[in-house]
């Protein structure tokens, strides 16, 4: 049941900023839901090449903030698109084909791994963000995250599939941040994302 995360997002983002007024609660009815009810499409603009969706919580936290008060007020998900900017030409794709190739190109690559290997136990953070905000993304909306990306966190971080050596290098470096990565993925079993 998301509907308590869901009025906890639209009771913090309730007050009016103005002039005259800065963070009043308006009495009488929440302004933001009234906005947001009937919303078919949101966007979130992307213009880092350092950053990505999930590199930290914030992208989720908004974008799929927003999904899931969406979903809880009208009863369906509204589409999710990013703009993005980080080149010349703008694209817009969806938050779905974005997160997928966020994966393909960071989160699963295996030289962003061993780049990661590098820098020790902040390396072994930077994975488990990754893995934390792919679950914040499955909660929020989750038709933005498919089972077969579960499965290729799974054989790669802890199947080590690439031959990595991912499994001595949490070990010496932070082993609770591979057990935290599992913990997640046994959440996701367990609310039915994925069917391991």
């Amino acid at each position: 049941n998301d509907a308590p995360l869901a009025e906890a997002f639209l009771d913090r983002l309730q007050y009016a900023y103005g002039a005259k007024e800065w963070g009043a609660r308006v009495e009488g009815g929440n302004l933001l839901v009234e906005q947001l009810k009937g919303t078919q499409a949101a966007v979130l603009s992307r213009s880092s090449k350092l950053h990505g969706i999930l590199s930290t919580d914030h992208r989720f936290e908004y974008l799929g903030g927003l999904s899931l008060a969406i979903r809880h007020l009208d009863g369906k998900m509204p589409s999710l698109y990013i703009a993005d900017l980080r080149e010349q030409t703008l694209r817009i794709t969806s938050a779905a084909r974005f997160l997928a190739d966020e994966m393909r190109t960071r989160t699963l690559n295996p030289h962003w791994i061993s780049g990661m290997q590098k820098e020790d136990y902040a390396g072994t953070l930077e994975l488990l963000n990754a893995v934390n905000n792919l679950f914040g993304w499955q909660v929020t909306d989750p038709g933005t995250v498919r089972a077969d990306q579960w499965q290729a966190v799974h054989d790669t971080l802890v199947n080590d599939v690439r031959h990595l050596g991912l499994k001595a290098w949490f070990e010496q470096y932070n082993p609770t941040a591979q057990a935290q990565i599992v913990e997640r993925m046994i959440e996701a079993i367990r609310k039915d994302y994925w069917n391991a």
